[in-house]
């Protein structure tokens, strides 16, 4: 494969802006998905200067689909990827036509998607970036951050596919034997659900954290299903032909975290592809709820004013899991005449509550949990590696708790390690210091304060509401989760936590579906 390395930078025309131009690629071509019965494959092909190379995104199923349903969202799975391309490409150019919503969804997320990256990978946390091509001063400014890309398909697709009607009952839960999505399966079962659980095969490392929830998943439960994907080599190709980026830095993280380690930097638009990976099952067994396991963000870290820097607002944590993206991407589907609504129960709740009532209501479902970047093989089974934030947040929660953290596969020398690796522990704000109040009662070395809504559902004007879980359901979840927490509050006008009366709230609204 000959590489796009190499080249001269020119300054990019943005006014006063002396930043050295990001662009990589004079071309981003993503070629007409080939759409077998189980599987679709796309040619990615990446043209700069007179030369080009290519590489092949490509998902398989375990099952088939009629294939012209398989082609119906060929075009949305194939077409996520380049939207990461916005800041450093010319042209970003699809070779199939795509309907007037979903053209209409990825023009918003290519503009979101290059402000998110400009400041997360730019400006706060530079992975692999080469010194010259980072923003200085005044470099910082809306500008900097909107998309040099045209935006090109092949056309509008003008087909009237007609509704698609799914079962009320039926729900996937996104599994990957994290925490989040672990309490999703176990809340949903409980609450009368058919629950279909399904697994994401990335072809890298990922697929060795969540192959143990899989394993146990596939022997209990008929419904569980998987599918193959190759996300995670179409990102590492694209990173080695970044000339912006430090390739020997990306070569020795390689060769020492394995290809996982460095296909993330820089491709952060990632989560529509997995929820697009999901509607050929909805349709085929006309299943009507995707829930994700979307963590609870703290309301106080996204007011208006928090994240804007120099005119560029831009959301703090991971913007595809965010309110306002879940709005955007439930505004396409029913446009797209799907009934099918993508949602998460654990929204309102801290990971810190996300893992008392895992490890108590549903311990059973424990030993399937692997909260870790990078898990490791011990006499065939794969364990928690106990050091990376993952797993530290994981073994504080426990340990404050007192959940048995065997059952989760960390050892008595990892959960000594504990005091040496809170220094470094990240969590927001208030959660954190209700940690450590937790930690001090257990005998740890450590300073907190008492926070009681950690300990409660959150609710905001910002983002987390009351009806983000469709009727249907809705009731029955908030029961559970009000026995299981200190009850409910909401954040008022002065960004204070008032308490909520969550049961009265839910007496006062009718149980509507979800699309309604």
């Amino acid at each position: 494969m000959v590489g796009l390395q190499g080249g001269v930078s020119h300054g990019v025309n943005h006014g006063v802006i002396t930043m050295k131009d990001l662009k990589c690629f004079d071309k981003v071509i993503v070629g007409k998905p080939d759409v077998r019965p189980d599987s679709i494959s796309t040619k990615y092909t990446l043209e700069s200067r007179g030369k080009s190379v290519s590489s092949v995104l490509r998902c398989k199923y375990q099952e088939p689909f009629d294939r012209a349903s398989l082609q119906r969202y060929a075009s949305l799975i194939s077409t996520v990827p380049a939207i990461n391309e916005g800041l450093f490409a010319d042209e970003i150019i699809v070779e199939y036509e795509l309907t007037p919503a979903s053209y209409q969804f990825f023009s918003t997320m290519l503009e979101k998607t290059a402000r998110e990256i400009f400041v997360h990978e730019f400006l706060s946390r530079p992975c692999y970036i080469r010194k010259e091509f980072l923003p200085q001063g005044e470099d910082v400014q809306a500008p900097a951050a909107r998309p040099r890309a045209a935006f090109i398909p092949a056309g509008l697709d003008s087909t009237n596919y007609g509704p698609k009607e799914n079962i009320e009952s039926k729900v996937i839960v996104s599994s990957s034997g994290g925490k989040e999505s672990l309490l999703c399966y176990g809340l949903m079962k409980e609450v009368g659900a058919e629950v279909y659980p399904v697994f994401l095969n990335e072809s890298g490392g990922h697929w060795k954290t969540a192959i143990t929830a899989y394993r146990e998943f596939q022997r209990q439960d008929t419904n569980t299903k998987k599918v193959w994907h190759n996300l995670d080599q179409l990102f590492l190709f694209l990173v080695r032909n970044m000339s912006i980026l430090d390739q020997d830095s990306i070569e020795h993280r390689s060769r020492t975290k394995g290809h996982t380690g460095v296909a993330d930097p820089i491709n952060l638009f990632s989560f529509a592809y997995y929820q697009f990976l999901m509607l050929p099952l909805a349709e085929k067994h006309k299943i009507g709820h995707l829930c994700f396991g979307n963590e609870y963000d703290d309301p106080t870290e996204i007011l208006e004013g928090h994240n804007k820097i120099n005119g560029i607002e831009y959301y703090p944590n991971v913007y595809d899991q965010s309110p306002e993206y879940m709005s955007h991407l439930n505004t396409l589907l029913s446009k797209e005449g799907l009934d099918f609504g993508v949602w998460s129960p654990v929204g309102a709740i801290t990971g810190f509550q996300v893992e008392r009532i895992l490890g108590t209501r549903y311990s059973s479902l424990l030993p399937s949990q692997r909260s870790c970047h990078h898990t490791h093989t011990e006499g065939g089974v794969n364990m928690p590696c106990g050091t990376c934030q993952k797993c530290k947040r994981v073994i504080s929660f426990v340990a404050a708790q007192g959940i048995d953290y065997h059952r989760l596969g960390y050892s008595d020398s990892q959960v000594a390690a504990l005091p040496g690796m809170l220094a470094t522990l990240h969590l927001d704000h208030d959660e954190q210091e209700h940690l450590f109040f937790k930690l001090r009662q257990k005998g740890y070395d450590v300073q907190g304060k008492k926070h009681d809504h950690v300990e409660m559902m959150h609710f905001d004007s910002y983002g987390t509401h009351v009806n983000d879980i469709p009727g249907v359901f809705r009731e029955q979840l908030y029961g559970i989760l009000l026995n299981e927490t200190s009850g409910a509050v909401f954040m008022d006008q002065h960004h204070q936590w008032r308490p909520f009366d969550l049961a009265a709230r839910l007496m006062d609204q009718p149980r509507e579906a979800h699309n309604q």
